[in-house]
């Protein structure tokens, strides 16, 4: 005996596939862009923070106190804490296409004449488009030693 179907219905399991696709796949969607949006931004922080970092290192070593008693000084200006910044700001010349905001902190070590620079990002979601969702702050940590090289 064959099932009687009922002309009403037709094309109507089209549109519940429509629903139940557009409930599953547009979060889904977004999940997946702010996943590759959250994975740049970590890469790119991670590079400004190191560039800031080696250039923090670099510009601050005391080359004449070195040269002459192979002691290694860290200059007593301040100079190298602008130009490591200005070096940071730089590297992430894309923020306003992503839409994140980021700083950096650098702070000497005295004693081991070390570098040590960190930095953090907040980056908004899209996910929380037309709710509440707090923005996704992002850490990067670097360390640089002050390095001489010694030429004949």
């Amino acid at each position: 005996m064959a099932l009687k179907r009922n002309r009403t219905e037709y094309g109507s399991s089209m549109a519940w596939t429509a629903l139940v696709l557009s409930m599953i796949l547009v979060p889904l969607l977004t999940l997946v862009t702010d996943g590759g949006r959250i994975l740049f931004v970590r890469n790119r922080l991670q590079t400004a923070t190191d560039a800031a970092c080696e250039d923090a290192a670099w510009s601050a070593a005391d080359f004449r106190a070195w040269r002459d008693s192979s002691t290694t000084t860290f200059e007593t200006n301040y100079y190298w804490l602008a130009r490591a910044q200005s070096m940071f700001y730089q590297s992430l010349s894309d923020q306003g296409t992503v839409q994140y905001s980021a700083y950096v902190s650098i702070f000497p070590d005295y004693t081991g004449a070390f570098m040590n620079c960190s930095s953090s990002a907040q980056l908004p979601l899209l996910s929380g488009a037309g709710m509440v969702a707090s923005p996704v702050t992002i850490n990067a940590t670097s360390s640089s030693r002050i390095r001489f090289r010694n030429v004949p």
